[in-house]
């Protein structure tokens, strides 16, 4: 038996349609951001729904709910004896999936056999042609009737590989960082502020052609033109706190991007 892991709501519904015989172990946290620690520790997993309780505008108490079941599985499934089993883990070119996915290895035991499936590479030798090139920012946008070829494309990974995830994931922790991104390859530790210039750009480009501008369509051209994936919560949060460092101004509310109207301060 092996057991698939994945990282992503989205991801984690996709595969329970597919209907697998091999049991699926989803994470479905973003540990692209906010604090990380011990994946066994309920500490951890409090001070990450403590960390999105904050930033998470307007209140998603199902969401964090959710979160915390999904760690919960995630938690009993690294202290079972069946953690010894073969291990899948897929994963696409982006923060939250690579980090996912050295954390994960950090607390498998060395025993446990673990192939990779590299989404982004998998997923090109399958359905890209000569004439279409796919961008794949994240596992959980494929598609299910595409998911099931790219299973043949799981590598054994390499004890130096192996190694190098772990260490990777300790790095991480001990940054005590809030924001990871993808810098020369590697996923990084980066400050909080690391996608606030993006948006500042992005909100200056679309000023131009209009007076005021909602912060919902700041949040989905920001979603949309940067070439990492983030999620719409962690944009909308910074843009409060540009809001609260006077880098913009606003009318409207703050408890919704969709009622939230943007100017940059001294326009």
């Amino acid at each position: 038996m092996q057991t698939h892991v994945v990282f992503g709501e989205s991801i984690a519904g996709t595969m329970k349609l597919l209907g697998l015989p091999d049991p699926v172990m989803a994470l479905e946290d973003d540990l692209s951001c906010g604090p990380l620690g011990d994946m066994l520790s309920e500490a951890t997993r409090e001070d990450r729904v403590e960390w999105w309780s904050r930033v998470l505008v307007p209140s998603q108490p199902r969401y964090l709910q959710s979160l915390r079941r999904s760690w919960e599985r995630v938690g009993t499934w690294l202290h079972s004896g069946g953690r010894d089993d073969a291990v899948v883990i897929w994963v696409a070119e982006n923060p939250a999936e690579l980090t996912g996915a050295s954390g994960i290895l950090a607390h498998l035991p060395m025993t446990a056999p673990v192939s990779i499936i590299n989404v982004n590479q998998a997923y090109a030798r399958v359905h890209d042609t000569a004439e279409v090139q796919s961008l794949i920012k994240y596992t959980g946008e494929i598609i299910p009737d595409e998911l099931p070829p790219l299973m043949d494309h799981a590598v054994p990974l390499s004890p130096t590989a192996r190694y190098a995830a772990i260490a990777q994931w300790h790095r991480l922790v001990e940054s005590g960082g809030h924001l990871r991104q993808i810098v020369n390859a590697q996923v990084a530790t980066a400050g909080v502020d690391y996608l606030d210039p993006f948006i500042v750009e992005q909100a200056q480009a679309l000023l131009r052609r209009q007076e005021r501008l909602r912060a919902v369509r700041l949040v989905g051209e920001c979603l949309g033109w940067h070439p990492q994936v983030t999620s719409d919560a962690l944009i909308f949060w910074r843009i409060r706190c540009l809001i609260e460092s006077g880098v913009f101004t606003y009318t409207g509310s703050l408890k919704s991007m969709r009622d939230c109207f943007l100017q940059l301060a001294g326009n």
